[in-house]
């Protein structure tokens, strides 16, 4: 399973989960630092409609690990907006603050040396040279 990591709502329509079986899984990832805003809540829509329209789950992801401008009373705003417009979530709400440990234990235990290799050039630049062996490792 290849790990996402993404900010913003994304429809996951290729993405097998173990834990929903074989049905496509969409989500919608909002970061609590306000109201839901018209840019999110079109997202949230379109994510919705597109994933339940294959027969999939629709997965609610709060990315609250931004302590400084998140708020939960924002979350709790957001959830509430959701379920008014009848956009129902499938599953546990996920809280990305409180899966912490989990990225730490993977980082240390996957990401490590000698898995981990530092790139000495910006992406750019590894893009134009149309090579990844500009690397030294960790």
């Amino acid at each position: 399973m290849t790990l996402i990591n993404t900010t913003d709502a994304q429809v996951l329509t290729q993405f097998q989960s173990p834990l929903l079986s074989s049905r496509p899984v969409g989500r919608f990832a909002p970061s609590p630092t306000g109201e839901l805003h018209l840019g999110s809540l079109t997202t949230a829509l379109a994510s919705y409609c597109h994933i339940k329209s294959l027969g999939g789950d629709w997965l609610l992801r709060i990315e609250d690990t931004d302590t400084e401008r998140c708020d939960r009373q924002f979350s709790e705003q957001i959830l509430i907006d959701l379920e008014t417009l009848n956009l129902h979530w499938d599953g546990d709400i996920i809280y990305q603050s409180e899966r912490i440990d989990i990225y730490n234990d993977y980082l240390s235990s996957t990401l490590a040396p000698p898995n981990l290799w530092l790139s000495m050039l910006t992406q750019k630049s590894r893009a134009l040279l149309g090579a990844t062996s500009y690397s030294r490792k960790l």
